[in-house]
């Protein structure tokens, strides 16, 4: 994939708020856009905990790699997406790979990535179910209760 083209997957490289925002919405891999949505308890709209990507997992993880984790970036998925596909929007798949669940998790001292050659394969499946998660942004399932796994109840 270009760095022109993966440049346009990058909500974070303009130069203010608005426009970043702006741009969210039309970012294919922005989270909100793979993720399905789900009326909870019939208050309000929210992402799925698990996006589309999950689904594929056992394909895309047959593909990962490892490096060292740089202090600069424990903690922070974000900016290993930067480094690795040149987009931090591509976190979730960071923190997928090395089975993680939240940012506090990446400690190190080695990262895993699904290579970046994968990067088509990726948005192919976002692609392929855009119709479907589109769907649940225009009509949510309804959800009254909900087990959450992985939940750090004391940080």
């Amino acid at each position: 994939m270009s760095d022109q083209a993966v440049r346009k997957l990058n909500s974070g490289a303009f130069p203010n708020i608005v426009e970043c925002v702006e741009h969210w919405h039309t970012n294919t891999v922005a989270i909100g856009n793979v993720s399905k949505h789900i009326l909870f308890k019939g208050g309000f709209v929210m992402d799925e905990p698990h996006h589309v990507l999950y689904e594929y997992r056992q394909l895309l993880l047959q593909d990962v790699t490892e490096k060292e984790l740089r202090d600069e970036f424990r903690f922070r998925p974000k900016a290993v997406a930067e480094d690795v596909y040149g987009t931090p929007d591509l976190w979730y798949v960071v923190l997928m790979a090395n089975g993680m669940t939240h940012p506090r998790q990446l400690l190190g001292p080695m990262v895993k990535y699904v290579r970046p050659g994968k990067l088509g394969q990726i948005l192919s499946i976002i692609n392929k179910r855009k119709p479907e998660i589109d769907a649940t942004r225009a009509n949510p399932t309804p959800v009254e209760n909900r087990t959450l796994v992985n939940i750090d109840l004391e940080g």
